[in-house]
């Protein structure tokens, strides 16, 4: 059975800290099969029958986002942020995101950007 390794990026850097054991762990309950992690680096070999190459990639991003905690999608003016805890709980912060961008920005929750669109709909200054 052919191995690949997942190259997962921010792994024990950058305030993220994922025990290896953990990490394997959550691999195998993919389903992935001979599950090793590399150093403390979030490296994950595994091996997986060649049939689902082209979907395990996928499958081990969507499996493991709920272990990596945040989710980002970023766009042409905006950083998306789907924070699974609450904000003062993670490490991610306003300094964080502007070190990291090298970019100045602000954070919003969604409830006030909800309030900002209900009351633009309403037609209120």
């Amino acid at each position: 059975m052919p191995q690949y390794t997942a190259f997962l990026r921010a792994i024990n850097v950058t305030g993220r800290f994922v025990k290896m054991a953990v990490l394997a762990e959550h691999g195998r309950a993919l389903g992935l099969t001979d599950v090793q992690t590399h150093n403390n680096s979030g490296d994950l070999i595994s091996s997986a029958p060649a049939r689902q190459a082209a979907t395990l990639a996928a499958r081990i991003e969507a499996g493991l986002a709920p272990l990596l905690g945040d989710d980002f999608v970023c766009t042409t003016h905006e950083v998306l942020w789907l924070c699974r805890t609450r904000q003062s709980d993670s490490r991610i912060s306003n300094a964080v995101l502007e070190r990291t961008l090298r970019l100045r920005c602000t954070l919003r929750r969604a409830s006030m950007l909800q309030g900002l669109i209900e009351r633009l709909q309403a037609g209120g200054p």
